[in-house]
């Protein structure tokens, strides 16, 4: 595994770490909601600098599975149904603009 892909289980893991460690309701509805909050950041950021030949398409398909991953884990916890819309579909649509810009850029490299 390489370096970045290793940083990132990491980054992952420890996201989640704090989710599950959190104490009332509440406290794990603020963590999810920030967990979600912060990886459709992550996604968009990524997604505009991948647009920009800032990232390799390489990075970006790392992040996304990473993305990918936590959406997975956030929906399968009973604090994913107390998130708002609005926070579930923002991560959504990250996730696909991010798809969509590694796709993007897959065709322009052939």
């Amino acid at each position: 595994m390489s370096d970045s892909g290793a940083l990132l289980r990491l980054v992952t893991l420890s996201l989640l770490t704090t989710l599950i460690s959190c104490t009332s309701a509440e406290d794990r509805h603020l963590a999810a909601a920030r967990s979600a909050w912060s990886w459709a950041a992550t996604a968009t950021l990524t997604s505009e600098a991948l647009n920009r030949g800032a990232v390799p398409r390489r990075y970006a398909q790392q992040i996304l599975k990473a993305g990918k991953e936590v959406e997975d884990q956030l929906a399968s916890q009973r604090e994913w149904s107390t998130l708002s819309d609005e926070i579930k579909q923002s991560l959504e649509g990250a996730l696909d603009q991010l798809a969509s810009s590694i796709g993007k850029a897959a065709t322009r490299h052939e």
